[in-house]
């Protein structure tokens, strides 16, 4: 996601076509429906000039290292989401200097798609990445 609004729809069963309408929002039964508004999902990725957060291997089997180039020492917080979005894992807050690593163990979490959000406690840092967990 590149923080900006995503469009969400849906498919509809075909049993019976029909229309309902109401002042602000049609609803056609049996065909995909737009949304009547931008519902905005997920999370606004911004980052300080200058910074660069790689995340390896991906996928994984074990254990992911992220490796962080700063241009100054930040304060953060690595949550990590199953695919459900419950936490599965939530580190204290860590000091993270220039050309530093940080690992997250994996061993114990199902095969299956995780949600790492790493966020500053300035809010100058907010960056969320999508890792694959691999059965062992």
């Amino acid at each position: 996601m590149d923080g900006g609004l995503i469009k969400a729809s849906q498919t509809t069963g075909e049993v019976v076509v029909g229309t309902f309408v109401t002042s602000n929002l049609v609803i056609t039964q049996g065909f995909e429906q737009p949304l009547p508004t931008d519902i905005p999902l997920g999370i606004k990725n911004t980052q300080p000039k200058g910074t660069r957060i790689s995340i390896y291997p991906n996928p994984t089997m074990d254990k992911v290292t992220l490796e962080f180039f700063l241009t100054s020492a930040l304060k953060v917080v690595i949550d990590t989401y199953n695919e459900a979005g419950q936490l599965v894992y939530q580190s204290d807050e860590l000091n993270i200097q220039n050309n530093s690593k940080q690992e997250l163990e994996f061993s114990g979490f199902p095969a299956g798609n995780y949600f790492i959000h790493i966020e500053s406690t300035d809010g100058k840092l907010n960056q969320a990445y999508k890792v694959q967990k691999k059965s062992n």
